[in-house]
């Protein structure tokens, strides 16, 4: 009887780097969540209603785009989308301490960059967990989740108390900017993967498999599909047998 005990999930240099992306992008995305509203009130005074509008704007993605995101994310690889998430995300964040700066900041371009990486955080929140299988393997996917959700639930405890201290400490906008370095790191630690990802399986149109074909193939494969079944088989031989004693 031999034992062999299974190499573990951070020996693998690939899952550490899928980790430490998943770890920025979650933190950039949770100190979003703080710096956002509180640049709007502090920089533009902006009102409750503005407020509710901008965190509206950054979570209805997931209502509108969720189930097909999640239908197209499967028809292709995935570290691509991933990995252009991210730096989509990365380049709009940056563009609001950059409007600061030069005194053009409104509340359009707050709620438009809001809307738009909330798209890409769906892309990335269901890409990155169809991902983990070419990365790991299919044995390990469980540990590998258990790890990732880990990190989400930290993120989501920890991100908000740290954005609020750094926006106290070097202001709301200049958080923007780090936290759009913070999803460039997590761009970078996916470009890093060697894991080669297979192409996905190309599927059938589903007006090819609603093609009507020719009578003698139907009643061939409608053949083949009762004699495949044991229990149509004896039907079959029993109403045979019937029909000879007649």
């Amino acid at each position: 009887m031999t034992s062999s005990s299974s190499p573990s999930l951070f020996a693998s240099r690939d899952f550490r780097l899928l980790l430490a992306g998943q770890t920025t992008s979650q933190l950039g995305a949770q100190i979003a969540g703080v710096a956002l509203p509180l640049l709007a009130v502090v920089t533009l005074h902006a009102t409750p209603f503005e407020v509710g509008m901008l965190g509206a704007a950054s979570t209805i993605a997931f209502a509108v785009l969720g189930l097909p995101a999640g239908a197209w994310i499967d028809r292709v690889r995935r570290r691509p989308v991933l990995i252009a998430s991210d730096v989509v995300r990365a380049l709009l964040l940056a563009t609001i301490p950059l409007a600061a700066l030069l005194g053009m900041l409104s509340m359009w371009q707050l709620l438009l960059v809001s809307l738009l990486t909330g798209v890409a955080r769906v892309f990335f929140d269901v890409g990155y967990r169809s991902y983990l299988p070419a990365v790991i393997g299919r044995e390990k996917v469980l540990a590998g989740n258990s790890s990732l959700e880990f990190v989400r639930a930290s993120g989501q405890v920890a991100g908000p108390a740290l954005g609020g201290v750094l926006v106290s400490l070097i202001g709301a906008a200049s958080v923007l900017l780090v936290q759009a370095g913070t999803f460039a790191v997590s761009a970078l630690c996916l470009v890093g993967i060697r894991a080669r990802e297979e192409a996905p399986a190309p599927r059938l149109p589903v007006l090819a498999a609603c093609e009507p074909r020719s009578p003698k193939d139907s009643a061939s494969s409608s053949a083949r599909a009762c004699c495949a079944r044991p229990r149509w088989r004896a039907r079959s031989a029993t109403s045979r047998s019937r029909s000879r004693l007649r």
